[in-house]
């Protein structure tokens, strides 16, 4: 299977969790990130709670937002496992440095989409295209689309976790680089 096909499955796979699981559980308040359940021990809520969309709009527009980031990350060839594990790692921390200081109730795909923005648009600078513009428009439409304080934060969150994650991975891959040259000179 080529990159561009297994990308766009993790894309369509992830898409088509979402729309399940907002047509197929009742009970969205079960799975999202309520301070008084995880302080009653409901810890799988840190698992579930980017799953869950409030309504078809918040839905489509996270869908729309994750297959417009997948495209950017597979052009700017992120690399598909590299952007796996920043899926993983945004979808479940992308909002809790927040989350911690606030205790809002939390739910979407929001913080982990804007974290994946953030993450693979770093590599637009390959392209001459200018990282201050395209980050003055994404958080344009950060705050024309954010519909309350903890959501302006909570996606905001997102956008500067993307970059701790592309820091970290940078970090991983200096180290890499670092012992691959020692055990070449070792040879």
């Amino acid at each position: 299977m080529k990159s561009r096909d297994l990308f766009l499955a993790f894309i369509l796979g992830i898409v088509g969790m979402f729309i399940a699981v907002f047509f197929l559980i009742k009970n969205k308040e079960l799975f999202m990130l309520v301070p008084t359940a995880v302080a009653r021990g409901e810890i799988w809520r840190f698992l579930s709670y980017h799953l869950i969309h409030k309504n078809l709009n918040h839905l489509i527009e996270n869908c729309i937002g994750f297959f417009f980031v997948g495209f950017i990350a597979y052009e700017l060839k992120v690399g598909l496992k590299r952007y796996i594990l920043a899926y993983i790692i945004a979808a479940i921390f992308a909002v809790l440095p927040i989350w911690v200081v606030f205790r809002f109730i939390a739910f979407g795909a929001s913080a982990a989409v804007l974290a994946l923005f953030s993450f693979s648009s770093i590599n637009l600078t390959r392209l001459g295209i200018s990282l201050v513009v395209v980050y003055f428009l994404l958080l344009g439409l950060i705050v024309i689309g954010s519909s309350g304080e903890y959501s302006f934060l909570g996606h905001l969150a997102g956008f500067g976790f993307g970059f701790l994650i592309y820091g970290i991975f940078s970090l991983f891959d200096k180290r890499k680089q670092k012992i691959l040259r020692r055990c070449d000179g070792n040879a």
